[in-house]
């Protein structure tokens, strides 16, 4: 699991701290549930004199959720009890309509590469670790094209 990004809120209510989590591509809410998931950053929630929200965007932008840390554990091995507070489904086009047609490259999604653009002929990466499809699709239309023989 990736650490989370810190992000402390000045905005609010004093005494809540606000966090940021990525996840890894496939994890789901219900991964999240689970109290040994937040192992590794249980310490650091009992430390927050507060309540500590977490907002989780998936890798892929396919879903996004609030959660709240409601209980910690004394020990690292124990995790962190969350509750979720929203949870979202990005709706989007279905997939034909969201991958345009190109001759030259493609864009797809690898989890350790993200969104990224390939090169058909070689399979070579253009472009990579882009956050969205529709920025590696912008990046796909502006990358340069072979000269055609006239």
């Amino acid at each position: 699991m990736k650490p989370l990004k810190i992000e402390v809120s000045s905005e609010g209510a004093p005494g809540v701290m606000r966090w940021v989590h990525f996840p890894d591509h496939g994890v789901t809410l219900a991964d999240l549930l689970v109290p040994s998931y937040w192992s590794h950053v249980s310490p650091v929630f009992a430390r927050v004199n507060g309540v500590s929200i977490i907002e989780v965007f998936a890798e892929d932008n396919s879903w996004s959720a609030e959660l709240v840390v409601m209980q910690t554990g004394a020990r690292t091995d124990r995790g962190a009890v969350v509750a979720v507070r929203g949870h979202w489904k990005h709706e989007t086009a279905r997939e034909t309509e969201l991958q345009p047609v190109d001759d030259v490259f493609e864009v797809s999604f690898v989890p350790h590469q993200r969104w990224r653009v390939v090169r058909k002929a070689d399979h070579a990466v253009m472009a990579k670790d882009l956050p969205s499809r529709a920025e590696a699709e912008a990046a796909m239309r502006v990358m340069p094209r072979p000269a055609v023989a006239a």
